[in-house]
């Protein structure tokens, strides 16, 4: 299967983020939808004092749907959603916006995956 993805050149890790628990805990297709969630991501290169610092862009407005990724990527939607849920639980994704009718969810890339594994932020089952 030819998988579409973002039309961007590639995408930035910061190499905490590597060596995170949270990062190592990934099981399944949850580091896979991560990264297709950092190739959503837009970057500027900010300076902070006498460091360079790259920002997301678009946080908080990042969108993937279970249909994007089932017709993209190859993933169905039970498999999508239940590596979504994992990535927010170790706290590498959040959910900016909740989506509904006509509405894709809005997420956001998240640093609490820091203080994985003494706070987890799983979801509620709705």
């Amino acid at each position: 299967m030819k998988r579409k993805l973002p039309k961007t050149l590639g995408t930035y890790i910061e190499r905490d983020i590597l060596e995170s628990d949270a990062y190592w805990h990934l099981t399944g297709a949850a580091p896979q939808v991560y990264m297709v969630f950092r190739m959503k991501c837009i970057f500027s290169d900010r300076t902070i004092g006498k460091r360079k610092v790259r920002i997301i862009v678009n946080n908080g407005e990042i969108t993937y749907s279970f249909r994007e990724a089932e017709n993209n990527h190859g993933i169905p939607k039970s498999t999508f959603l239940r590596a979504r849920d994992q990535l927010i639980e170790v706290g590498l994704i959040e959910i900016a916006k909740d989506g509904g009718c006509h509405h894709t969810t809005q997420y956001a890339i998240s640093d609490n995956w820091r203080q994985y594994p003494d706070q987890s932020y799983k979801r509620s089952k709705s």
